[in-house]
C-alpha cells in the first residue's frame, strides 16, 4: 500500500479519538499522512535510486572518484566541477 496524503481535512471530520489526542479545533484544517507500518523499507526506495547507487558503487570500485584531503582541495574540485572559478 502506498503512502496516502489527505489534505484540507477539517478537525470535525477526524475520528473522535484523534481529535481528543491532538485537542483538534473542529474548524481547523489538517493534512493527514497515512503510511503503512508493515511496508518494507525496500518498497519505499525507488528503482531509480537503487540503480543510481549500483552505478555509484561500480564507479567507486573502478577507482572513478576524487579524494579531497583538505578543504582547499575540496573547494578547488567543486569550483572546477561547477564552473564557479572566481
Amino acid at each position: 500500500m502506498p503512502i496516502t496524503v489527505l489534505e484540507h481535512i477539517k478537525g470535525s471530520e477526524l475520528p473522535s479519538a484523534w481529535r481528543k489526542k491532538i485537542n483538534a479545533d473542529p474548524n481547523q484544517t489538517f493534512t493527514v499522512t497515512l503510511e503503512p507500518e508493515d511496508m518494507p523499507l525496500e518498497e519505499r526506495i525507488s528503482d531509480k535510486l537503487i540503480q543510481e547507487v549500483k552505478e555509484s558503487e561500480k564507479s567507486y570500485k573502478q577507482g572513478k572518484f576524487t579524494r579531497c584531503k583538505t578543504k582547499k582541495e575540496q573547494d578547488a574540485f567543486f569550483d572546477g566541477v561547477w564552473g564557479t572559478n572566481e
